[in-house]
């Protein structure tokens, strides 16, 4: 699963059929099975061999510092303190009400 050059990853974290690789540099990128948008991508579009860049935090300036997921849901903390949750909500475990 290639990775642009001189990424570094520091944590995996994967879920039945996806995975998370966050990055020494606080980037944060996703491959495998999107159809509830649990890459955090913006689309649900699968993602195959090369995982994305998740470019809606680095828009916001924001830097991963930890991730988790469930089944079908992600979320994360930022080095901002912010949190984001995406993907599956059937249950309310990304938030709303």
């Amino acid at each position: 699963m290639p990775l642009p050059d001189k990424v570094e990853v520091r944590t995996v974290v994967a879920s039945k059929n996806f995975v998370h690789f966050l990055c020494v540099n606080g980037s944060l990128y996703s491959k495998g099975n999107n159809n509830r948008g649990q890459l955090g991508l913006g689309h649900t579009n699968k993602v195959g061999e090369r995982p994305e860049l998740n470019t809606i935090l680095r828009q916001k300036k924001e830097l991963v510092e930890c991730v988790s997921v469930g089944f079908k849901h992600t979320v994360c903390r930022t080095r901002l303190g912010y949190g984001y949750a995406w993907g599956d909500n059937s249950y309310r475990q990304v938030g709303g009400t």
